[in-house]
């Protein structure tokens, strides 16, 4: 029976020994137990398999420590001697290397069984806990790592609940709104915003919460925010919804643009706004017009414009010098803004041309509006027009104004600009000082321009302009020379002034290819007259943008080499305005081709900027009297000072004289008795046609 029994009681072991090795593997953990009395230590497999220990080899406790390194080593025998000596129990997870010296991580318990007060078993599990400690490594390390990347955005994040609380911030928002995250987490989130946006916030939040129309995910705006030292700056803000715990929370990304912001006002006043003056520039009053034009159009309203110009500026800067300029247009642009009503702005637009803008629509019968703006214009035009002091002189500015209101139906911009433009030609065409509100008469006329700016090229295509001759003669009645002046006979708008597509040519830049016309034409002539044997030189006027022109000088050597005339016979006539626009290159040029044979004529000599130091300096052959000064001719015995002085000047220079406009003999005789060396006008000899002239430069050839 006892042998019975114990064999009994082995099976039973090796059976329960079989079911822990078989639950030790299914788990990955495994036991031992330590005989305190023996001194005997027993390990499940799984245990030797953590080991990596063979199955069944023998251990004892010491063998077992001395797989833990170094500090690890020196716990785990504390641990266990206290369980065998003190009874206590203990948990620890470990540094642990293993037979193979594969490095790894353990979690060992040690249980203690007592009898009569004293410990004589001490056992536990032992786990491989290498994979679940990497893991959590990991994850730490990767937290770290985003918390890491977080703090280091230079953009705010900061998470909210529904109820609009602070859950968390990173550091970002110290620079940004000037507190530590800390002191954010558990307050509203409006706090961070003005004062009118806050009290707001709340029901933006719960309108889109309960599914109302309040589009915050995904939708990046700029708006307000305020620092902890109640400083408001501008902020950009993304936000996006997630979920934690089955909650739903609110992130939001806050960037500072306030040096953005600072960076486009820079940019957008050098792009809108003048350096000079800090007005608007032109392309602000384009952007601004643009809108006006819109709501003046939905309202079936008018819109005012007029054009400001400083007459005969570039005189300014040419003898006090652009400093001097510059001093007086900001000087102007003060005096006209403290004139101006809200509603009112005022634009550069070039140069001395600014644009004056009613910002509001004007009904059709807002007569007060109306009387408003006249009495700004005409106080404009007062405050302008007076006498500046300066260390190098006086100088008298005066402003010329154009101006427009009209309805906005069917009006485009570009018609709108066009218009303003054209009210300040016909001012400009009243003299100094003046000014024009574009009425039907003045649209009438405008249209007709456009009609004309249409018709140039076409009409030098079809050879509808041809030149007419005017002799210029000495005292005694001998043809000196002659001046080429350009007709346009339109068969749709018949003869066509001068005076009127001249000035429209010059504009729109078709004067070039007139001017090149008429260079062609006058060396055609000339090499027709030379096959005749008549050798006698023509002026021809040329524009100050033809002169500017890179191409002028070749274009000119050209044309002469074209029909093999010789450069002498050419006398070039320029205003004295042409001189103004850009004196230095305009002397380059006629001191190239003066070098080349051409002669140089001023024309309308007087009437602009008389200046004798730059007549000094340029290469000219010859000074032309304007009429407005011949005409002060009335009696022999008078003394005209202006012509004398010109003539006088004239001799000291040793140039030329031609007296345009000769109409009576008291006029002759006064100027031939004054050594004027040529005289041109209806008295003498009309503009004639190129047949007609060549018999007059026939029969002037014959005289003895």
């Amino acid at each position: 029976m006892n042998i019975k029994s114990n064999s009994q009681v082995t099976v039973s072991s090796n059976v329960s020994q079989e079911l822990l090795n078989e639950i030790s593997k299914v788990s990955s953990t495994g036991g031992w137990i330590y005989d305190v009395l023996s001194g005997s230590l027993e390990w499940t497999e799984e245990t030797y398999h953590i080991y990596g220990i063979p199955v069944g080899t023998k251990i004892d406790p010491k063998q077992g420590i001395n797989h833990y390194p170094g500090e690890y080593g020196k716990r785990i025998a504390e641990c266990f001697n206290n369980a065998i000596i003190k009874g206590e129990e203990y948990a620890q997870e470990l540094r642990f290397i293993d037979a193979l010296g594969n490095d790894k991580w353990v979690r060992t318990t040690g249980k203690v069984k007592q009898k009569n007060g004293r410990v004589t078993h001490v056992y536990g599990a032992f786990e491989d806990i290498t994979l679940e400690k990497q893991l959590i490594t990991q994850d730490q390390d990767n937290t770290k790592y985003l918390e890491t990347i977080v703090n280091n955005l230079n953009e705010a994040i900061i998470a909210i609940d529904q109820e609009g609380i602070i859950l968390s911030a990173n550091r970002a928002v110290e620079h940004i709104f000037l507190c530590k995250p800390r002191n954010l987490i558990g307050q509203k989130v409006n706090i961070l915003m003005p004062e009118q946006y806050a009290t707001m916030h709340d029901k933006y939040l719960q309108n889109y919460i309960s599914g109302k129309d309040a589009q915050i995910i995904g939708i990046g705006r700029e708006l307000p925010a305020v620092r902890a030292n109640g400083q408001e700056f501008p902020m950009e803000l993304n936000i996006t919804e997630a979920s934690q715990d089955g909650k739903r929370i609110f992130i939001g990304i806050v960037r500072d643009i306030t040096a953005q912001k600072e960076a486009n006002e820079k940019m957008y006043r050098l792009a809108y706004y003048d350096t000079l003056t800090q007005l608007p520039n032109r392309q602000s009053f384009e952007k601004d017009s643009q809108k006006l034009l819109k709501r003046a159009q939905l309202a079936d309203y008018h819109i005012y414009c007029s054009v400001i110009d400083i007459d005969r500026f570039s005189q300014v800067n040419l003898v006090f010098g652009r400093e001097v300029g510059d001093h007086i247009l900001k000087q102007t642009v003060c005096q006209i803004s403290s004139l101006l009503p809200k509603t009112m702005r005022l634009y550069r637009n070039q140069a001395d041309i600014f644009l004056l803008v009613h910002s509001v629509p004007i009904a059709e019968d807002d007569y007060d509006t109306l009387a408003q703006i006249r009495d700004i214009e005409s106080k404009v035009q007062n405050v302008i027009s007076h006498e500046v002091v300066l260390e190098e002189g006086q100088q008298n500015i005066t402003a010329s104004i154009g101006a427009l209101c009209i309805p906005a139906r069917n009006l485009t911009y570009e018609r709108f600009v066009q218009l303003a433009e054209f009210a300040n030609k016909e001012s400009k065409k009243k003299g100094i000082n003046s000014y024009t509100l574009l009425q039907h008469e003045e649209q009438v006329s405008f249209e007709r321009n456009q009609t004309l700016q249409q018709s140039i090229l076409p009409a030098l295509a079809n050879k509808e302009f041809f030149l007419m001759l005017q002799p210029q003669f000495s005292a005694s009645g001998k043809m000196l020379g002659s001046e080429a002046l350009l007709r346009w006979n339109s068969p749709d708008l018949g003869m066509i002034s001068p005076a009127e597509f001249i000035p429209i040519a010059e504009d729109n830049n078709d004067i070039m290819l007139l001017g090149d016309w008429v260079i062609s034409e006058v060396c055609k002539l000339i090499n027709k007259l030379n096959r005749t044997g008549i050798f006698t030189p023509i002026s021809i006027n040329i524009s100050g943008k033809q002169v500017v022109q890179p191409n002028f000088c070749s274009q000119l050597q050209m044309r002469t080499s074209q029909w093999n005339v010789h450069p002498n016979s050419i006398i070039l006539e320029i205003t004295e305005s042409t001189l103004v626009t850009d004196l230095e290159l305009v002397k380059q040029r006629m001191v190239l081709l003066t070098e080349q044979g051409f002669r140089f004529s001023i024309d309308d000599f007087g009437t602009g900027y008389s200046n004798l130091s730059y007549l000094k300096e340029l290469p000219i052959n010859e000074l032309k009297i304007d009429r407005y000064f011949v005409e002060e001719i009335k009696n022999p015995k008078d003394e005209v000072t202006i012509v004398n002085t010109i003539l006088d000047m004239a001799k000291a220079l040793q140039v030329h004289t031609v007296a345009e406009g000769i109409e009576n003999a008291i006029q002759l005789e006064y100027l031939s008795q004054r050594g004027c060396n040529a005289f041109q006008g209806f008295m003498l000899a009309r503009p004639m046609p190129i047949d007609e002239w060549l018999n007059l430069a026939q029969r002037s050839r014959e005289k003895p």
